[in-house]
């Protein structure tokens, strides 16, 4: 009698080609998340040059354009934990994590104004808030782009094709 093991190939899950899956992934993840980290940096120093020569409060303007930025990047960077997160099978963990996130941004966001930092910096609210809708449309662009790429498919591997 002999005795046969289930063995799962599939290689998005625990089984004996989960290196080979897991690493296309994370190739595949990593050429995304840098593609768009770059449309987004090149958008912060875009917006934080504008606000620095139209703004009224011109250096003041930059410096709260650039914290609005900054903001933006450090949570739309943070979402490569949620994927490893899914990656690795918990669902629920990173679904808290992406609402923790929400609300550690919603808390930073909501110091940053009460905290009268912005008056501190000698600006307002509307270029800190205008650059975070920028990096995240920029962010966005950089996804697109970067899933469109000829040589660069998003989730699919070139050996079942």
């Amino acid at each position: 009698m002999t005795t046969r093991l289930a063995v799962d190939t599939d290689p998005l899950r625990n089984g004996p080609n989960r290196s080979r899956g897991g690493d296309l992934a994370d190739r595949q993840v990593n050429s995304l998340m840098r593609a768009a980290l770059i449309w987004a940096c090149g958008a912060a120093v875009i917006v934080g040059l504008f606000w620095l020569a139209a703004g009224p409060h011109h250096v003041g303007d930059l410096l709260g354009s650039l914290v609005g930025s900054a903001l933006a990047l450090v949570y739309l960077y943070t979402g490569r934990s949620i994927h490893l997160l899914v990656g690795g099978g918990s669902f629920a963990g990173a679904m808290m994590l992406f609402l923790m996130q929400i609300a550690v941004l919603a808390m930073l966001g909501e110091a940053v104004l009460r905290g009268n930092l912005l008056a501190r910096l000698g600006t307002g609210p509307v270029p800190m808030a205008s650059s975070t809708v920028v990096i995240a449309l920029a962010w966005t662009v950089g996804v697109v782009v970067a899933g469109r790429h000829p040589n660069q498919r998003i989730y699919q591997d070139r050996e079942n094709q």
